[in-house]
């Protein structure tokens, strides 16, 4: 966790008082509740993978399920995340392009959104070699119960061109996908490339949501609260 990630959850956590001690425990949403109580334990989860009955004796193996386990925690928040902002009136019903942007451009998550698509797309898609790499990853998903309905579109466009304007939607897609492909398709760590590479992107997942959690559950707290007050 770096600096910046501890100090945004502070602010989390002092947005959340603040709403509590304005509304009470009995008026503030059940969903503003839910998000405190479910970030804040994700943030205190460790997770430990023994080796008697797992096919994990490698070590890089473990760290991987541990990271995957971890980014799986975080991404069910995001979705209490999504289902406060839907009872605020900040969503639609898409889940990763459906936030209003008055609301991400006023709480300055719009611009960290865009920060991390820029990351990441230097970590990942930045070469030749890389993008040969990614293309492999989301090839990996094409047979697997991950991409339905109306997201299968958006899929054939990213894997058609994956280095072409990245943005912070495909940035979410991704993780939504591996979080589909987990639930509904049994989906293992290594997603079709090697291991070194997935503890690497799942270190960056895990650093993103734990950030962008702590940035718009703040802003949700605040827009209740500031609710309230009128």
């Amino acid at each position: 966790m770096t600096e910046q990630t501890d100090t945004l959850i502070s602010g989390f956590i002092s947005s959340f008082k603040a709403l509590l001690k304005k509304k009470g425990g009995e008026d503030i949403l059940r969903e503003a509740r839910l998000l405190d109580i479910r970030y804040r334990l994700t943030l205190d989860l460790r997770i430990s993978i023994e080796t008697k009955y797992s096919h994990t004796e490698s070590k890089s193996v473990r760290d991987c399920y541990e990271r995957l386990f971890k980014f799986l925690d975080l991404w069910n928040v995001y979705e209490v995340c999504w289902s406060y902002g839907k009872k605020l009136g900040l969503t639609t019903k898409n889940k990763i392009s459906g936030w209003k942007e008055p609301f991400l451009n006023k709480t300055g998550i719009s611009d960290f959104l865009n920060c991390s698509a820029e990351k990441f797309q230097k970590l990942f898609v930045s070469d030749e070699r890389k993008i040969q790499k990614y293309r492999q990853y989301l090839e990996h998903f094409s047979e697997l119960d991950a991409v339905n309905g109306g997201n299968k579109e958006r899929y054939k466009e990213y894997l058609a061109a994956p280095a072409g304007a990245f943005d912070y939607e495909q940035l979410l897609f991704i993780q939504y996908m591996e979080r589909n492909a987990y639930y509904h398709g049994g989906e293992a760590a290594r997603a079709g490339v090697d291991y070194g590479y997935r503890k690497k992107q799942l270190d960056f997942y895990i650093e993103f949501l734990m950030e962008f959690i702590a940035r718009m559950g703040t802003g949700l707290f605040n827009k209740e609260l500031e609710m309230e007050e009128k």
